[in-house]
Formats: structure tokens, C-alpha cells, sequence
């Protein structure tokens, strides 16, 4: 099946797809038929489709509860005419034809799902807000008075004033530092930075600090080097944050940073960090903690998920062309010999991730 043939379809269905979008109650219905069509054939369907149909499912559940109104109507279009591709009887292969009944139908979501990536992104981080707020409701951020700020990859001449305009609507009462280190070059150098010296060079700066009302928040290798930090601290910080931290997930620090932090390590993970998923992973050859959480179950360290693998393939959808480099190579990345250019362009996508963690912490702390 080719997009002209899906197109072709959309456009025989126009009125149809007019009328239930006009109509809430239509569009209930249509809901109502899809969720019995596929418990009916939930064998049969596969885990991927009924995973799509799941969630356009959730989507159109919670517009019509009210809950999530932010919905263009050319999205609810494309929802719609996804599902009726789906419970029609008539399909280009019927569904009786086991296992191939459902080629089409899968073809017809997944070219859906690939036109509206940007929306499902978003409303499954609507989704997992509304998860974490309840674990975060005694989140302390009125009696912090200081913030320290500890960047990745390619920090020290960033430009993090979107990051510290950020934190500023999370901690009104706190002063803000960014914390700068030796981040600027190969991953192994980096990474050997905030083994040894970084942490030492924190320590360092925040010895006129009080620790009782101070927040160290570290992403990517800044998360690495917050553990390290605690790890080999003498007191109790206030509250430690770590986002995206490029850290083994089963790291023996860990063990010891959760000792010196008054309320839990709040640990943001997210299966679609691709520097995580491509590069920690393909040097490292282990799980970061920023990628999945921690390996095991460990008091004082919470797991917060702000992105799965699903909203990963939503972002090979729209960023294909960026990450073909990656994807298409056979040659493990500590092999490869990359210009200083190459480095520069993950940092840059390093920093975007971070805002985008600062967004959503922000989401559910207001």
C-alpha cells in the first residue's frame, strides 16, 4: 500500500470523517466500536498496532472528558479516519485472511501515527505529567534558597539562559548558578572530567553554601557528576535532581548519593534520549540510569519517566534524517574517529534534551 492509495481512501471518506468530528457523541461511539473491535481481536492484532491504537484510543478519550481539549481538528481528522480504516469490514485485505488481515490496517495507522508524531509526543508528555504529579506533591521548592545548575556534554559555553529562565518559575525563592567544567571535548574526555575532577571542583563551590536549602540538578554527564559528588559528600543536601544522567544504572555511587539528600534523588528518564541511546550505550556498552532508571530497586532514589520508546519512534519519524548517520552505521561508536563538529552537533542535542526535562518538571510542579 503506497500513501497515494491512503490518501485516495482519506479523501473517499471525507464526509464521513466531517460528520464525526462535528459530533462528540459520533466520535464516542466510534471510540466505543474500536475499543470492542479490538478486545475482540486483541490475538490477532499485534502488539504494535493495538500499542498505535491505544493511544490515539487515550487521546480521544480524554478530549472528549474535557481532560485534554489542546487537539487540532485536523488530528482528530486523521484519528478518525484511522479508525474507521479500522473497523471496516471492507479493507484491501480482510481480516479473516490470518496473519496478513491486518497488514493494511497497520500500514493505514502507522502512515496516521507518522502524520501526527508531534501531537501523540505531546499529549504522551501530558500523560506522564499527570502520572508524576501525584508522587511530586510535596516537591520543596519554597524553602530552596540556592540552586546549583550542572550542564553535560559541551556545557561550559553554553548559552543556558532558556534553562535558568526555566528554573526560575520552579524555585521563585533560589538563586541560580550554572556550574561550569571541563565538558568540551571527546565523550571519553568528558566523561573522565566528571569522574575526577568535576566533582572535586564542585565540592569546591559550594562550600559557602547551606546545604539544607540547596538543589544540585544534573543532567546528562552534570547528573554523573551529581552522584559523584554525593557520593563523597560529608553533608545532606536539601534535594539532588538528575536528568538524562549519562551514570550505569546499576552504578555503586548510586548507593551512597542517596544518603545525602534529605528527600529522594527525583531521577527523570527518557527512552527517546538518543545521546543516551546511541552514544552512552555504544561506549559504555551498559544501561544509563537516564535512559531506563535505575536496574534495581533503590530507597531514596525516585524513577520518574518523562519519555518511552514509543515517543522515541515518534522522534526517528521527524528527525529520520538526523539520526540515519547513526542508525544505518555497522561500526561500534568507540571505533569511530569523529571530528570535533560531529562531538559539537550531540552536545547541541544534549542541551535541547535538557530543556525539554526542565519543561516537564516545571509542568508538574505548577
Amino acid at each position: 500500500m503506497f500513501d497515494k492509495d491512503i490518501e485516495k481512501q482519506l479523501e473517499d471518506k471525507a464526509n464521513e470523517i466531517g460528520e464525526v468530528v462535528r459530533s462528540e457523541s459520533k466520535l464516542q461511539s466510534l471510540l466505543n466500536q474500536v475499543t470492542v473491535y479490538l478486545t475482540s481481536n486483541s490475538s490477532r492484532v499485534g502488539a504494535g498496532l493495538s500499542k498505535s491504537l491505544g493511544t490515539l484510543s487515550r487521546l480521544v478519550h480524554a478530549y472528549l472528558g474535557g481532560r485534554y481539549r489542546d487537539v487540532p481538528k485536523s488530528t482528530l481528522s486523521l484519528i478518525a479516519f484511522g479508525f474507521l480504516y479500522f473497523i471496516s469490514p471492507i479493507d484491501l485485505i480482510p481480516d479473516a485472511l490470518i496473519p496478513f488481515g491486518f497488514v493494511d490496517d497497520a500500514f493505514v495507522l502507522g502512515w496516521v501515527v507518522k502524520r501526527i508524531s508531534g501531537e501523540l509526543t505531546k499529549f504522551r508528555t501530558w500523560e506522564r505529567v499527570e502520572d508524576c504529579r501525584t508522587a511530586l506533591q510535596d516537591f520543596p521548592r519554597d524553602e530552596i534558597r540556592q540552586v546549583f545548575l550542572v550542564g553535560g556534554w559541551f556545557s561550559k559555553t553554553a548559552d543556558f539562559t532558556p534553562h535558568i529562565e526555566e528554573l526560575k518559575q520552579i524555585y521563585p525563592q533560589a538563586t541560580l548558578e550554572h556550574f561550569q567544567w571541563e565538558s568540551n571535548g571527546s565523550w571519553e574526555d568528558a566523561r573522565n572530567q566528571a569522574d575526577q575532577n568535576a566533582p572535586q571542583q564542585l565540592r569546591s563551590l559550594l562550600q559557602s553554601a547551606n546545604p539544607q536549602s540547596t538543589v544540585l540538578l544534573g543532567h546528562s554527564l552534570g547528573g554523573r557528576i551529581v552522584v559523584r559528588f554525593l557520593a563523597q559528600s560529608e553533608h545532606s543536601m536539601a534535594q539532588a535532581i538528575l536528568m538524562g544522567a549519562a551514570i550505569d544504572s546499576d552504578d555503586a555511587d548510586l548507593s551512597d548519593a542517596v544518603l545525602r539528600v534529605r528527600h529522594d534523588i527525583l531521577n527523570f528518564h527518557n527512552e527517546a534520549d538518543g545521546v543516551l541511546r546511541y552514544l552512552y550505550q555504544g561506549y559504555q556498552k551498559k544501561e544509563p540510569l537516564g535512559l531506563s532508571g535505575s536496574a534495581k530497586d533503590l530507597p531514596g532514589l525516585a524513577n520518574f519517566k518523562v519519555a518511552g520508546t514509543e515517543e522515541h519512534i515518534y522522534g526517528l519519524l521527524e528527525n529520520a534524517a538526523q539520526l540515519q548517520t547513526i542508525l544505518r552505521s555497522r561500526i561500534p561508536l568507540d571505533k569511530l574517529q569523529w571530528g570535533a563538529g560531529i562531538w559539537e552537533t550531540f552536545g547541541n542535542w544534549n542541551k535541547h534534551h535538557f530543556l525539554e526535562y526542565l519543561r516537564f518538571l516545571r509542568e508538574i510542579v505548577e
